[in-house]
């Protein structure tokens, strides 16, 4: 039996793509034979979010130091078969000091960009001492293996997974009346290679070319300003809507009322929210030069576009398969059956290497 200590940096309750990847971890290692137990210590998240029966969650204090500390007592406390799960190359020299003091196998996880270039001196020693790594994308995996000297084999691709939340309406939400485009993500100013800007410099060509769109922006962050700035610039303010807070709940509804999910993204690890459209039944189109082209399949499951493309494919899109068999192919690529089984023969590849 196998114990497991999680230490995350986005825990449950907490916004954004990493979150929902740890809260779906959680879930699937609690369903996993050969787990005996397992403890998780989050430097951000809810204290009151709902977890599994299985998972025990440590409390922490605030700061770096006593997470750092708090990982030690409990690592210390372990029996020898356990594993600590890194869940960002960020933690990973504390990961490292577990190791060397107590002898303990470490999982790391790789999400995207973090992951894509060599990182500090002590986060790439602590990232090639891992015994295990799990990358969301083929992408990432090539990236982190460009720069660490691990073998090959000991990286594997576990990508994100749609929950059942999402799900074809019985009919289309609302009465179209223009091309209705939709991106849901962060709107940091870190994170502008997300591809919002891109969409709305091809507005002025797709308002020409349709008579009519709108484009939806779900998200929140200090880069809001330079949109609401450039969508002025280009006078098509009133095809931009920015819905700063949407709820879990309302997020289906949104997905359902779109025409085509686009984010054109340079630097996507794996990009949930494409999971999210497409099992809504709703065209996804991103670019395919980094991990997004895992969601959309090379443009099996989704479309890709390229800066030239751009205002072409979204028409495409829009005009193209939709709907349950869309919803079902993405469900049967990446739903939770799926993922958790994957999960399940990670977990006894490490008995077994044990």
């Amino acid at each position: 039996m196998l114990s497991l200590l999680l230490l995350l940096t986005d825990g449950p309750g907490q916004g954004g793509g990493i979150a929902r990847y740890n809260l779906d971890l959680l879930h699937a290692l609690s369903l996993a034979p050969g787990v005996s137990q397992i403890h998780v210590l989050c430097r951000q998240g809810d204290a009151n979010a709902k977890l599994p029966e299985k998972v025990r969650r440590i409390e922490v204090r605030p700061g770096k130091i006593a997470f750092a500390s708090t990982a030690l007592t409990m690592a210390r406390s372990l029996p020898e078969e356990s594993l600590v799960f890194c869940g960002h190359v960020y933690l990973a020299p504390v990961t490292l000091i577990i190791k060397k003091l107590f002898g303990l196998k470490f999982w790391l996880q790789l999400h995207g960009i973090d992951a894509w270039s060599r990182p500090s001196t002590l986060r790439a020693l602590a990232c090639a001492q891992a015994s295990y790594v799990t990358a969301v994308s083929r992408y990432t995996r090539r990236r982190f293996l460009k720069w660490c000297p691990v073998p090959d084999d000991c990286v594997k691709v576990l990508p994100n997974t749609v929950n059942s939340a999402f799900q074809v309406p019985p009919e289309r939400i609302g009465v179209k009346s223009c091309l209705r485009l939709l991106t849901v993500g962060r709107l940091a100013a870190s994170e502008a290679y997300k591809g919002h800007d891109r969409i709305i410099k091809a507005l002025p060509e797709l308002i020409a070319r349709t008579g009519a769109c709108r484009y939806q922006i779900v998200g929140q962050g200090s880069d809001k300003a330079r949109l609401v700035a450039l969508a002025a610039a280009l006078n098509v303010t009133q095809s931009v809507e920015f819905l700063d807070n949407v709820s879990a709940a309302e997020l289906p509804i949104i997905y359902a009322q779109s025409d085509v999910f686009v984010m054109p993204s340079t630097g996507e690890g794996f990009g949930i929210t494409f999971l999210e459209a497409m099992a809504s039944g709703l065209p996804a189109l991103g670019f395919g030069v980094d991990g997004s082209v895992d969601p959309l399949a090379n443009g099996d499951l989704g479309w890709v576009a390229t800066e030239d493309t751009l205002a072409d494919t979204i028409l495409a899109a829009a005009n193209g398969a939709r709907g349950a068999a869309l919803a079902g192919a993405a469900q049967a690529r990446f739903g939770q059956a799926n993922y958790q089984a994957h999960v399940a023969r990670l977990v006894q590849a490490f008995l077994g290497a044990d």
